[in-house]
């Protein structure tokens, strides 16, 4: 464009002046410079301003990709971090029950010994084993009361933790569908909406069964417990292996690709 700006100027001014001379005059030659100064100043000007102009947009557009792609990235990592930070609420809940049932045969194993060692030592008179039956049976009261305590504190927390993430399963669809090109709505993810919300049931019911042993404590709760325990794990069993898969498909969405 610069070329052909002082090339035109030139070609007329030979046209129009090739019968003259070179002339020896400043004078005529300063006029020759004002000329030349004069057409080209603006012309170079103006497409000096038209290429800065061209460039800033290209700037903007570049910049607002990169700054869409950064948002993009960033609101992904995020919500993949809150899509797996209850998976180890799950996978430490079957651990814990396990404990509860482990630790509360424990304890009624160890005051049922106690309980036939004080029946089977002649050194005690009937007055005697009464009263440290009596004793025993407060002591094992007391284990299993301050047992279910923690037990139930540990289920308290499982439970609340549960609901978020069955909450947050639920509604991931709305919250981002937009973010990922995984189908929320696809039969792989209504399995694992559908098992979440059965582990969140049972988790809720086996509170209630804490709650009704911490009451009164008796064998046929704690074969309640049990079943639903077992019932629990198979669930947890199923729901782990899909959303090992789910977590799979939307991490190799955490790096942004122009689609």
């Amino acid at each position: 464009m610069s070329i052909i700006a002082i090339l035109i100027p030139t070609v007329l001014f030979v046209l129009q002046f090739k019968s003259y001379s070179i002339s020896n005059s400043i004078a005529e030659w300063g006029s020759f410079g004002d000329y030349f100064g004069g057409i080209l100043n603006p012309i170079i000007s103006f497409a000096s301003l038209v290429l800065l102009g061209y460039i800033t947009v290209i700037v903007a557009k570049n910049s607002n990709k990169e700054n869409y792609i950064l948002n993009v990235k960033l609101r992904r990592m995020d919500a993949y971090k809150e899509l797996t930070e209850f998976s180890p609420t799950l996978n430490s809940l079957a651990t814990a029950l396990s404990d509860f049932f482990d630790q509360t045969e424990f304890i009624l194993n160890f005051h049922n010994a106690s309980l036939d060692e004080i029946i089977n030592n002649n050194n005690y008179d009937d007055a005697n084993k009464s009263a440290l039956k009596k004793d025993l049976k407060n002591r094992l009261s007391e284990d299993l009361s301050n047992h279910l305590n923690n037990e139930l504190y540990k289920m308290s927390e499982a439970t609340t933790k549960i609901d978020e993430f069955e909450n947050l399963i639920t509604f991931a669809h709305l919250r981002f569908g937009h973010l990922f090109k995984y189908d929320f709505k696809s039969e792989e993810y209504n399995k694992i909406s559908v098992s979440i919300k059965i582990i969140a049931n049972k988790t809720r019911k086996m509170k209630g069964i804490f709650n009704s042993l911490k009451m009164q404590f008796n064998g046929k709760r704690i074969n309640d417990l049990r079943k639903e325990f077992q019932d629990l794990i198979k669930e947890l069993k199923i729901v782990s292996e899909l959303l090992v898969v789910f977590y799979n498909s939307i991490s190799q969405e955490l790096e942004y690709k122009d689609e």
